[in-house]
């Protein structure tokens, strides 16, 4: 029993940082997700909405960045989009 409780340290110092990269994507998109309605539901000609649009294709570039995609290949619209691990089905930016 010895052994295990280095491997269980071990284990948390690798698996800590994962673990508050998750937490952290997770928040950017629900971050995201907030500033894409107030983008889309919003005027064009507002500034407001103009700001959130700026804001969210910073955080669009930003999780991309980090290895992120929204929405896969084979999704049968942009309803289904969603955000996920990027996989060699996901659609990439250009």
């Amino acid at each position: 029993m010895r052994i295990a409780a280095p491997a269980f340290l071990l284990m948390g110092l690798i698996l800590a940082p994962q673990l508050a990269l998750a937490a952290q994507a997770k928040a950017s998109i629900a971050q995201w997700k907030a500033l894409n309605s107030q983008c889309r539901g919003g005027s064009g000609d507002d500034p407001v909405t103009r700001h959130a649009c700026d804001q969210r294709d910073a955080l669009t570039r930003q999780l991309v960045e980090t290895g992120w995609c929204f929405g896969h290949k084979d999704d049968p619209d942009a309803a289904a989009y969603q955000w996920h691990r990027c996989t060699a089905k996901s659609l990439r930016p250009e």
